[in-house]
Protein backbone atom coordinates (compact mmCIF):
# COMPACT_ATOMS: atom_id res chain seq x y z
CA UNK A 1 0.00 0.00 0.00
CA UNK A 2 2.93 2.35 0.68
CA UNK A 3 4.23 1.83 -2.87
CA UNK A 4 0.75 2.43 -4.25
CA UNK A 5 0.42 5.68 -2.30
CA UNK A 6 3.86 6.94 -3.37
CA UNK A 7 3.13 6.11 -7.00
CA UNK A 8 -0.24 7.88 -6.79
CA UNK A 9 1.47 11.02 -5.46
CA UNK A 10 3.98 11.01 -8.33
CA UNK A 11 1.16 10.58 -10.86
CA UNK A 12 -0.75 13.42 -9.19
CA UNK A 13 2.31 15.69 -9.45
CA UNK A 14 2.78 14.85 -13.14
CA UNK A 15 -0.90 15.51 -13.88
CA UNK A 16 -0.88 18.81 -11.97
CA UNK A 17 2.25 19.90 -13.85
CA UNK A 18 0.61 19.06 -17.18
CA UNK A 19 -2.54 20.89 -16.11
CA UNK A 20 -0.46 23.98 -15.26
CA UNK A 21 1.69 23.97 -18.42
CA UNK A 22 -0.99 22.97 -20.93
CA UNK A 23 -3.55 25.27 -19.34
CA UNK A 24 -1.16 28.24 -19.36
CA UNK A 25 -0.18 27.62 -22.99
CA UNK A 26 -3.82 27.27 -24.08
CA UNK A 27 -4.82 30.50 -22.32
CA UNK A 28 -1.88 32.31 -23.93
CA UNK A 29 -2.95 31.09 -27.38
CA UNK A 30 -6.52 32.20 -26.74
CA UNK A 31 -5.34 35.62 -25.56
CA UNK A 32 -2.94 36.28 -28.45
CA UNK A 33 -4.78 34.46 -31.24
CA UNK A 34 -1.53 32.85 -32.44
CA UNK A 35 -1.94 29.88 -34.81
CA UNK A 36 -0.98 26.48 -33.41
CA UNK A 37 -1.07 22.84 -34.44
CA UNK A 38 -3.39 21.99 -31.59
CA UNK A 39 -6.60 23.90 -31.01
CA UNK A 40 -6.28 25.95 -27.78
CA UNK A 41 -9.79 24.88 -26.81
CA UNK A 42 -8.81 21.23 -27.13
CA UNK A 43 -5.57 21.81 -25.23
CA UNK A 44 -7.46 23.57 -22.44
CA UNK A 45 -9.87 20.65 -22.27
CA UNK A 46 -7.02 18.13 -21.90
CA UNK A 47 -5.63 20.29 -19.09
CA UNK A 48 -9.05 20.25 -17.42
CA UNK A 49 -9.24 16.46 -17.70
CA UNK A 50 -5.74 16.15 -16.27
CA UNK A 51 -6.90 18.17 -13.27
CA UNK A 52 -9.81 15.77 -12.72
CA UNK A 53 -7.49 12.76 -13.00
CA UNK A 54 -5.10 14.45 -10.56
CA UNK A 55 -7.89 14.67 -7.98
CA UNK A 56 -8.45 10.91 -8.36
CA UNK A 57 -4.73 10.27 -7.84
CA UNK A 58 -4.53 12.45 -4.72
CA UNK A 59 -7.65 10.76 -3.32
CA UNK A 60 -6.01 7.38 -3.92
CA UNK A 61 -2.89 8.51 -2.04
CA UNK A 62 -4.95 9.80 0.89
CA UNK A 63 -6.93 6.55 0.96
CA UNK A 64 -3.69 4.55 0.97
CA UNK A 65 -2.43 6.49 3.99
CA UNK A 66 -5.67 6.12 5.98
CA UNK A 67 -5.89 2.43 5.09
CA UNK A 68 -2.32 1.87 6.26
CA UNK A 69 -3.03 3.68 9.54
CA UNK A 70 -6.04 1.48 10.31
CA UNK A 71 -4.07 -1.60 9.23
CA UNK A 72 -1.31 -0.63 11.73
CA UNK A 73 1.33 -0.80 9.00
CA UNK A 74 4.25 0.41 11.13
CA UNK A 75 6.71 -0.35 8.33
CA UNK A 76 5.73 3.16 7.12
CA UNK A 77 7.73 5.65 9.19
CA UNK A 78 4.96 8.27 9.16
CA UNK A 79 2.52 5.83 10.76
CA UNK A 80 5.12 4.69 13.27
CA UNK A 81 5.56 8.33 14.32
CA UNK A 82 1.89 9.31 14.51
CA UNK A 83 -0.13 6.23 15.45
CA UNK A 84 -0.19 3.13 17.65
CA UNK A 85 -2.42 0.09 18.12
CA UNK A 86 -4.17 1.50 21.19
CA UNK A 87 -5.48 4.65 19.47
CA UNK A 88 -9.28 4.87 19.03
CA UNK A 89 -10.55 4.97 15.44
CA UNK A 90 -11.20 8.72 15.40
CA UNK A 91 -7.64 9.44 16.50
CA UNK A 92 -6.26 7.00 13.95
CA UNK A 93 -8.12 8.88 11.20
CA UNK A 94 -6.63 12.16 12.45
CA UNK A 95 -3.19 10.78 11.60
CA UNK A 96 -3.99 12.00 8.09
CA UNK A 97 -3.16 15.55 9.20
CA UNK A 98 -1.20 15.04 12.43
CA UNK A 99 2.21 15.23 10.73
CA UNK A 100 3.88 17.47 8.18
CA UNK A 101 3.51 15.18 5.17
CA UNK A 102 -0.05 14.18 6.07
CA UNK A 103 -1.07 17.80 6.57
CA UNK A 104 0.37 18.73 3.18
CA UNK A 105 -1.47 15.79 1.62
CA UNK A 106 -4.72 16.95 3.22
CA UNK A 107 -4.29 20.47 1.83
CA UNK A 108 -3.45 19.07 -1.60
CA UNK A 109 -6.59 16.93 -1.45
CA UNK A 110 -8.77 19.88 -0.40
CA UNK A 111 -7.40 21.92 -3.31
CA UNK A 112 -8.00 18.96 -5.59
CA UNK A 113 -11.59 18.64 -4.36
CA UNK A 114 -12.29 22.30 -5.04
CA UNK A 115 -10.65 22.02 -8.45
CA UNK A 116 -12.64 18.86 -9.21
CA UNK A 117 -15.94 20.65 -8.57
CA UNK A 118 -14.71 23.68 -10.52
CA UNK A 119 -13.74 21.60 -13.55
CA UNK A 120 -17.00 19.65 -13.57
CA UNK A 121 -18.97 22.92 -13.74
CA UNK A 122 -16.63 24.63 -16.23
CA UNK A 123 -19.40 25.31 -18.76
CA UNK A 124 -20.75 28.04 -16.48
CA UNK A 125 -17.92 30.30 -17.66
CA UNK A 126 -15.35 28.34 -19.68
CA UNK A 127 -12.65 31.02 -19.84
CA UNK A 128 -12.91 32.13 -16.21
CA UNK A 129 -12.91 28.55 -14.95
CA UNK A 130 -9.93 27.76 -17.18
CA UNK A 131 -7.94 30.55 -15.51
CA UNK A 132 -9.04 29.38 -12.05
CA UNK A 133 -8.19 25.76 -12.82
CA UNK A 134 -4.71 26.69 -14.06
CA UNK A 135 -4.00 28.77 -10.95
CA UNK A 136 -5.18 25.92 -8.71
CA UNK A 137 -2.92 23.55 -10.64
CA UNK A 138 0.06 25.79 -9.90
CA UNK A 139 -0.68 25.72 -6.18
CA UNK A 140 -1.10 21.94 -6.31
CA UNK A 141 2.25 21.54 -8.03
CA UNK A 142 3.82 23.41 -5.10
CA UNK A 143 2.19 21.21 -2.44
CA UNK A 144 2.78 17.95 -4.31
CA UNK A 145 6.41 18.80 -5.04
CA UNK A 146 7.02 19.38 -1.32
CA UNK A 147 5.27 16.11 -0.42
CA UNK A 148 7.28 14.12 -2.97
CA UNK A 149 10.69 15.70 -2.55
CA UNK A 150 11.08 18.06 0.40
CA UNK A 151 9.01 17.01 3.44
CA UNK A 152 11.40 16.18 6.29
CA UNK A 153 9.51 14.62 9.15
CA UNK A 154 10.89 11.09 8.70
CA UNK A 155 12.93 9.68 11.57
CA UNK A 156 15.12 7.76 9.13
CA UNK A 157 16.00 10.94 7.23
CA UNK A 158 17.01 12.65 10.45
CA UNK A 159 19.47 9.82 11.13
CA UNK A 160 21.12 10.22 7.74
CA UNK A 161 21.03 14.02 7.71
CA UNK A 162 20.44 15.50 11.16
CA UNK A 163 21.60 19.02 10.27
CA UNK A 164 18.45 19.88 8.31
CA UNK A 165 16.25 19.01 11.28
CA UNK A 166 18.41 20.90 13.77
CA UNK A 167 18.26 23.97 11.55
CA UNK A 168 14.50 23.78 11.02
CA UNK A 169 13.29 22.69 14.45
CA UNK A 170 15.80 24.40 16.77
CA UNK A 171 17.15 27.47 14.98
CA UNK A 172 13.81 27.97 13.25
CA UNK A 173 11.94 27.93 16.57
CA UNK A 174 14.34 30.47 18.07
CA UNK A 175 13.90 32.75 15.07
CA UNK A 176 10.13 32.63 15.59
CA UNK A 177 10.52 33.29 19.32
CA UNK A 178 12.75 36.29 18.63
CA UNK A 179 10.22 37.68 16.17
CA UNK A 180 7.39 37.12 18.66
CA UNK A 181 9.34 38.90 21.40
CA UNK A 182 10.10 41.91 19.21
CA UNK A 183 6.42 42.26 18.34
CA UNK A 184 5.17 41.66 21.91
CA UNK A 185 3.18 38.58 20.95
CA UNK A 186 1.17 37.44 23.96
CA UNK A 187 0.52 33.85 22.91
CA UNK A 188 2.95 31.50 21.15
CA UNK A 189 1.72 27.99 20.24
CA UNK A 190 4.41 25.35 19.68
CA UNK A 191 3.38 22.20 17.79
CA UNK A 192 5.54 19.23 18.76
CA UNK A 193 5.37 15.43 18.58
CA UNK A 194 4.98 12.53 20.98
CA UNK A 195 8.38 11.30 19.75
CA UNK A 196 10.01 13.63 22.31
CA UNK A 197 8.83 11.19 25.00
CA UNK A 198 10.28 8.13 23.31
CA UNK A 199 8.36 5.03 22.30
CA UNK A 200 5.61 2.90 23.77
CA UNK A 201 5.60 -0.88 23.73
CA UNK A 202 3.68 -1.92 20.61
CA UNK A 203 0.98 -3.89 22.43
CA UNK A 204 0.93 -1.73 25.55
CA UNK A 205 -2.27 0.20 26.29
CA UNK A 206 -0.54 3.00 28.19
CA UNK A 207 -0.44 6.55 26.86
CA UNK A 208 1.89 9.49 27.01
CA UNK A 209 0.75 12.37 29.22
CA UNK A 210 1.90 15.93 29.81
CA UNK A 211 3.90 14.60 32.76
CA UNK A 212 5.78 11.95 30.76
CA UNK A 213 9.56 12.52 30.82
CA UNK A 214 11.47 13.43 27.69
CA UNK A 215 13.32 10.47 26.15
CA UNK A 216 13.94 11.22 22.44
CA UNK A 217 15.38 8.32 20.45
CA UNK A 218 16.29 10.03 17.18
CA UNK A 219 17.81 13.32 15.99
CA UNK A 220 14.36 14.38 14.79
CA UNK A 221 12.80 13.78 18.21
CA UNK A 222 15.77 15.40 19.97
CA UNK A 223 15.43 18.53 17.81
CA UNK A 224 11.71 18.79 18.64
CA UNK A 225 12.49 18.31 22.34
CA UNK A 226 15.07 21.10 22.14
CA UNK A 227 12.46 23.35 20.53
CA UNK A 228 10.08 22.63 23.41
CA UNK A 229 12.78 23.58 25.92
CA UNK A 230 13.39 26.86 24.07
CA UNK A 231 9.69 27.71 24.19
CA UNK A 232 9.52 26.79 27.89
CA UNK A 233 12.54 29.00 28.61
CA UNK A 234 10.94 31.88 26.71
CA UNK A 235 7.77 31.47 28.76
CA UNK A 236 9.48 31.38 32.16
CA UNK A 237 12.31 33.89 31.63
CA UNK A 238 11.28 37.55 32.08
CA UNK A 239 11.78 39.58 28.94
CA UNK A 240 11.95 36.71 26.48
CA UNK A 241 8.25 36.82 25.60
CA UNK A 242 5.20 39.05 26.02
CA UNK A 243 6.77 42.24 27.39
CA UNK A 244 10.17 42.60 25.71
CA UNK A 245 12.98 44.38 27.50
CA UNK A 246 14.16 47.63 25.92
CA UNK A 247 17.24 47.27 23.75
CA UNK A 248 20.46 48.88 24.92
Amino acid sequence: MATFGSFALLIALALAAYNLLAGSFALRLLATGQPARVSPERLADTARRAGIAGFVAITAAAFALVWSVFANDFSITYILEHSNRALPGAYKFSALWSGQEGSLLLWAWLLGTYGFVLRLTHKTDVKLYAYAGTILAGVQVFFLAIINFAAESHVDRSINSAGEFLQTNIIGTQVLLDAARERAVKRFVQVSTDEVMGSLVENDETYFTEASPFAPNSPYAASKAAAEHLVRAAHHTPGLMGDPRPRI
